[in-house]
């Protein structure tokens, strides 16, 4: 419990902890908003690489599961 507490405010990086460890649990909101109403599993690349880097960009978002999407999976996920 403490650790949550002191990653309040650290959005990426609670984020982060939640998935090493898994807690807390969570619920999705009651809004399904971009990721359909599941919680998401990576962030999403910024406009710029697509941008900037767009060969390998449209390379790496192929190899995921539903494309650059906050509900793709990465390699690791196995849950």
């Amino acid at each position: 419990m403490t650790r949550a507490v002191q990653l309040f405010g650290r959005s990426y990086e609670a984020f982060i902890e939640w998935r090493r460890m898994g807690y807390p649990s969570l619920k999705p909101g009651p809004f399904a908003g971009s990721t359909n109403g599941t919680i998401p599993r990576r962030t999403i690349y910024s406009s710029r690489e697509a941008l900037l880097n767009e060969e390998n960009y449209k390379a790496a978002s192929a190899r995921l599961t539903n494309g650059d999407t906050y509900v793709s999976k990465v390699w690791w996920d196995k849950r």
